[in-house]
């Protein structure tokens, strides 16, 4: 027990690690030069949510306007934490939430009517194999993996041109990248598409 609450703590500690913020700060540059124009507020949809942070983030920088954020995970307690750390924004109701504790490979068809603007995956290293993609055409699709390893990575691409070629089967790409993170101990690359699924 006592070594399981240990293991719980530093992943939780993980979520706000220099190789985790910088990556998701990244995206939200990515996801703002995108949509700098836009006028209306955005449908954002994000599978493997964990903590929330990347929603967290895209809230407090008001780069762009979001109508609604969905949070998918598999992981009830993650999105438990999730609801603790967005509180400000829920309780203001400037933004409407939802905390989704469903696989997202097996989203049922009716609840896909209302498409997203954007769809977030900034986990594909952790998902068993790609068909979360198994989605609508037509939205704004942001996707991040990585080449580290780690017991719960089981799905990692080895560099970002296989990368690419997954995520080609499904997206038309219009970006795609790397982020080198390189400490005393250990080094691993980030790598990120964006496009439009097809």
């Amino acid at each position: 027990m006592q070594e399981q609450k240990k293991n719980e703590e530093l992943l939780n500690m993980d979520a706000w690690s220099d190789g985790q913020i910088r990556s998701k700060l990244w995206l939200c540059g990515r996801i703002e030069n995108d949509f700098k124009e836009q006028t209306n507020p955005l449908d954002i949809w994000i599978f493997g949510s964990w903590y929330g942070l990347l929603a967290q983030l895209l809230l407090v920088r008001e780069r762009i306007s979001i109508k609604q954020i969905k949070l998918y995970d598999l992981d009830a307690e993650a999105l438990r934490i999730s609801k603790k750390i967005l509180d400000k924004w829920i309780n203001e109701h400037s933004v409407g939430f939802s905390f989704v504790n469903m696989d997202c490979t097996q989203l049922p068809e009716p609840l896909w009517a209302q498409k997203p603007d954007i769809l977030i995956n900034t986990s594909a290293e952790h998902f068993t194999n790609d068909n979360w993609l198994n989605i609508p055409t037509g939205i704004r699709l942001y996707v991040q993996s990585t080449n580290m390893v780690h017991p719960t990575h089981i799905n990692c691409p080895q560099n970002l041109n296989e990368f690419r070629t997954r995520m080609e089967v499904s997206t038309r790409i219009d970006y795609s990248g790397s982020l080198e993170f390189r400490y005393p101990n250990f080094e691993f690359d980030r790598y990120m598409i964006s496009g439009e699924t097809r």
